[in-house]
């Protein structure tokens, strides 16, 4: 006698855990009861997901139904079908760094007004300014502009920047301002050391023309920087040395760091020379405040010695 499939025997149908879902019966058979049994552990494990039924049959009852969910802390996958790698999340960018605090007085007591301050800030380090810092104040100070990238014939033998004054217009304060051009040789930076040296150049003759170092202030320049090809002593010789040391106050930086620890006296006379001027401090001012635990005879001599003897002419 032939007996029946097991799949054909009469049996008292379970409930169906997943009863209630679209397509699902409130019985099964006992057959089905590992299908069932794994899909109710599945419901429970994802239990407030969106279910859905993506296919039926197949090789297995076991893979007959795959389930898509999709909540608030995870991505769309189907377990069916296994976990697909995810594409990393993209860097969140940093923020920027805060902007140094402002020096608003200069260590002699002057107040500090001017869009751009050099040399130190307000806690008393130093400044690292950009190109842009530079460049900029280079066009406002040659109120005839700025010529960059100059072919090298056109300026005078081994020389990387010049500036030129009208003759008829020349003066000091406004009209040398007005009357100034700066000129760049090709191939230096935009906003760099030659640049700020034109601003020294142009920095003393809207002054008063002629450098007018102190004595202390040529020694301490002269230690540090050429004078080019000029005899020592004569006024364009410190021209030179006066060019140099402002370049290096609103360069930032190393250079300005080793003006201010190397040349105080010099340093100290720059800051009189703009920080007081009607016409240079409406452009730039300089500053050196210190860190406030450095008092006394430490930071006096940093700040230089007073500055109103031994004037050069």
């Amino acid at each position: 006698m032939t007996l029946p499939s097991p799949d054909v025997l009469p049996a008292e149908p379970v409930p169906n855990p997943l009863a209630g879902f679209p397509g699902e019966a409130a019985y099964v058979h006992p057959r089905d009861a590992e299908r069932t049994e794994a899909l109710a552990m599945l419901a429970q494990g994802f239990a407030g997901g969106g279910f859905r039924s993506v296919g039926r049959g197949g090789a297995g009852r076991a893979n007959s139904v795959g389930v898509r969910y999709n909540t608030a802390d995870e991505p769309l996958r189907s377990p069916a079908i296994g976990d697909a790698p995810q594409p990393a999340a993209a860097p969140v960018p940093a923020a920027p760094a805060p902007a140094p605090p402002r020096a608003t007085m200069d260590p002699e007591g002057r107040h500090l007004t001017a869009p751009r301050i050099f040399g130190r800030d307000a806690n008393g380090q130093v400044l690292a300014h950009s190109p842009g810092d530079v460049g900029s104040l280079l066009d406002a100070l040659a109120g005839r502009g700025v010529s960059r990238n100059v072919p090298k014939g056109d300026m005078p033998p081994g020389t990387r920047g010049e500036v030129r004054l009208v003759p008829r217009l020349f003066g000091a304060g406004e009209d040398a301002r007005l009357a100034a051009r700066a000129l760049i040789r090709e191939g230096e930076p935009y906003g760099g050391l030659i640049e700020g040296h034109e601003i020294g150049h142009l920095t003393h003759l809207i002054r008063d023309g002629a450098s007018r170092l102190t004595r202390r202030a040529e020694t301490e320049l002269g230690r540090l920087y050429s004078e080019g090809d000029y005899r020592t002593g004569t006024t364009l010789a410190r021209d030179e040395l006066y060019a140099h040391g402002v370049g290096a106050y609103t360069y930032g930086g190393e250079p300005t760091r080793t003006l201010l620890s190397r040349a105080p006296n010099a340093a100290a006379l720059f800051r009189d020379h703009i920080n007081t001027h009607p016409v240079l401090s409406r452009y730039f001012q300089a500053n050196s405040l210190l860190p406030a635990v450095m008092v006394g005879g430490a930071a006096m001599g940093l700040l230089g010695e007073p500055q109103d003897e031994d004037v050069m002419p």
